[in-house]
């Protein structure tokens, strides 16, 4: 199932809003608190199976003041287009909770009414129920840790319904009770043919059970590939089991609040240390700069009298201690 458009009137936060997911890998939805990102994600949930993770009757998500309340979400599944439309409130039109599917000249058609009807062929068309759905692609605040912490039964009931293994499951053991059925009547057969001592006509009916039982057989090796396929779809389950144990060894290595506090400290007393060493480089340069234009004004005056060439002298080793202190300081920065 991959979500095309949403349009949501009345619903929670919002007043009126129209959404288009089409064309897009990868959707951030941002804002700040109390802004309505929530609403959104309990509009698709609420457009798919009529409840939220966190609320199950519609007169709570009515905006306060609206007297109609509606949610319509366009989603592509099994390589077709639907529209699932939910109406809630006082003043909503009939019918209150209706599926469409849409050709591709953009004509709907209608393929289930009632809020029990709609929601189950939502089921079949997604693959999941509400809970699966709630529990593996939607997570309300706060309810990731509690897939992660599930009983491993738990999770591996919401697995094995995300990938479809329930279905090849029952189909193996259906193949399972088949075979051994068959056993038995082949055992019986048996012993009805050693009873009739090889009469014609006992071995006429042994042969005719035979075939009967070898086309059951060929009927049984027809469902070994989904049998496969089954065991396949398991491995992928205990695989994103385990990736759901990393995530879960991730989210413990995420520092505190107070590691969170001590990094930022740091960081914030190394920037001023560096703009402290930067204000000193600066002064350096400017100190090295002056020594060097007094230095050359003196060697003008290498003629002059006792003072000058004192004063040159002074300038000289000014200039060499700045010169020996700028590396130094440019190494501090």
């Amino acid at each position: 199932m991959r979500p095309l458009a949403i349009e949501i009137t009345g619903f929670r936060s919002w007043d009126r809003a129209t959404i288009d997911f089409a064309g897009r890998d990868l959707l951030v939805v941002l804002g700040d608190t109390g802004a309505g990102k929530s609403s959104i994600l309990d509009a698709i949930a609420f457009a798919l199976y009529a409840r939220t993770p966190e609320e199950t009757r519609s007169g709570r998500l009515l905006r306060s003041g609206a007297e109609h309340g509606e949610v319509r979400l366009t989603f592509s599944a099994a390589g077709r287009r639907w529209r699932v439309s939910r109406r809630f409130g006082p003043a909503a039109p009939e019918p209150g909770h209706l599926l469409e599917e849409i050709g591709a000249d953009g004509e709907t058609t209608a393929a289930a009414t009632g809020d029990a009807t709609v929601s189950a062929e939502v089921a079949r068309l997604t693959g999941m129920n509400f809970a699966a759905f709630s529990s593996a692609v939607l997570l309300a605040q706060g309810r990731f840790a509690d897939f992660l912490v599930a009983a491993p039964r738990r999770r591996d009931e919401v697995l094995r319904e995300i990938f479809g293994v329930a279905p090849l499951e029952a189909a193996r053991e259906a193949a399972s009770e088949a075979a051994a059925h068959h056993e038995g009547e082949a055992g019986l057969l048996e012993r009805q043919a050693e009873q009739a001592g090889g009469s014609s006509s006992a071995l006429v009916a042994a042969g005719r059970s035979a075939r009967d039982s070898a086309a059951h057989l060929a009927e049984l090796r027809l469902d070994l590939p989904r049998l496969e396929a089954a065991d396949a779809l398991r491995d992928r389950a205990d695989a994103a089991e385990a990736r759901a144990a990393e995530i879960d060894a991730a989210l413990a290595g995420i520092p505190d609040a107070a590691s969170r506090a001590r990094i930022r400290a740091a960081s914030e007393a190394a920037q001023q240390a560096a703009e402290a060493a930067e204000s000193a480089l600066v002064v350096a340069r400017t100190e090295v700069e002056e020594a060097m234009t007094a230095l050359g004004a003196g060697r003008s005056r290498l003629g002059g009298d006792g003072a000058h060439l004192a004063r040159l002298a002074e300038a000289a080793r000014t200039f060499e201690a700045a010169r020996d202190a700028l590396p130094g300081r440019e190494s501090a920065v």
